[in-house]
């Protein structure tokens, strides 16, 4: 084993969070965790795991889950995309692994939701094959520790940091090599402040000794996100409240109340609801709220209004029926004016 991999594993041994799935390295833990943890921090996809695990205890029962169900359970962790993959995923494993993950990091490539990290990740950690598992926390490690001038985000950082994961990966330990890698970025090689002083493999660090650590990795400059005004709508008519479901975009698989394009006055509301049929009784104004996406901001302008009709348009829900639906985080606002 090289010194590198001597000094990390050593560090790790001892410094390493007690995970659920570190405990008890079920494949189905595993496969849950990697998928939830792509783009979410850990201590965001805890309480979640853990929910999925008690509601869902085996890849069976999260591959017959239904959709709805599935995207509650989901609700709040962002990336919905993600707990699609992740049904899909299990019913592909049932159907042409029976149930079992594949060892071959190209064939676990072919699950949905499974990319090059969390195969690399999966066949390392479940089956100790000797493959890299490049996060941003190891992209982060290595162009400190080589001082790399590829820009984050790059496919030519990427392709660099595999080949210098792979050079250092000791055949003996590659999953916890890997563990190691990503723990190493989370825990000490951070973002900002990291911890240097403590760092098991400082002696081998180009930016350490250059003292620059803070200049890598280099970044590209980030198109500020996107501002969008909407006009939002709680619809209330006889205790039942208009909710619609997307089928494609941004909240695919999820309700959302009835937006308008930009910030709409009390009248303008009135007066296009009544040309889409409503008989509109009042209209409370609520205020503003705002969600953040990772690429745009919605700027919202909330409306309760009561009226005297429904329509087909939408679907009517009581509050305590509604509460059990999978509703975007971005209308948290509105939840809270229903205390739900």
């Amino acid at each position: 084993m090289n010194d590198f991999a001597k000094h990390l594993l050593d560090w790790y041994k001892t410094a390493k969070r007690p995970l659920p799935w570190r405990k008890n390295p079920d494949p189905y833990w595993i496969y849950l965790s990697e998928i939830m943890l792509q783009q979410t921090r850990m201590e965001s996809a805890l309480p979640y795991f853990e929910t999925f695990i008690r509601e869902l205890p085996t890849l069976k029962d999260l591959s017959m889950v239904d959709d709805d169900r599935l995207m509650k359970l989901w609700e709040g962790l962002g990336y919905y995309s993600r707990a699609r993959n992740l049904k899909k995923g299990a019913i592909y494993i049932m159907e042409e692994f029976d149930g079992i993950l594949p060892s071959d990091p190209k064939e676990l490539q072919k699950i949905p939701g499974i990319g090059p990290y969390s195969a690399g990740a999966i066949a390392s950690t479940l089956y100790q094959k000797p493959v890299s598992a490049v996060d941003g926390n190891v992209l982060r490690v290595f162009s400190r520790l080589y001082r790399l001038e590829e820009t984050l985000p790059s496919a030519a950082l990427t392709r660099a940091v595999r080949e210098k994961v792979l050079e250092l990966i000791p055949a003996e330990a590659p999953g916890d090599f890997n563990q190691a890698l990503m723990e190493l970025g989370a825990l000490i090689c951070k973002p900002t402040s990291p911890a240097c002083s403590t760092c098991p493999v400082r002696a081998f660090c180009q930016s350490a000794e250059a003292e620059d650590v803070a200049e890598f990795p280099r970044r590209k400059k980030k198109s500020p996100p996107r501002r969008e005004h909407h006009t939002v709508l709680l619809l209330e008519c006889n205790a039942a409240f208009a909710v619609e479901r997307k089928e494609k975009g941004l909240l695919k698989g999820l309700y959302h109340f009835p937006m308008l394009k930009g910030h709409l006055s009390t009248e303008e509301v009135r007066k296009t609801l009544q040309k889409e049929g409503f008989v509109v009784r009042d209209i409370f104004d609520q205020g503003e709220a705002s969600h953040v996406f990772s690429h745009r901001i919605w700027q919202m302008r909330l409306y309760h209004v009561m009226v005297d009709n429904s329509t087909e348009h939408f679907e009517w829900f009581e509050k305590k029926r509604l509460a059990d639906l999978p509703v975007a985080s971005a209308f948290r606002s509105v939840k809270m004016l229903l205390d739900l």
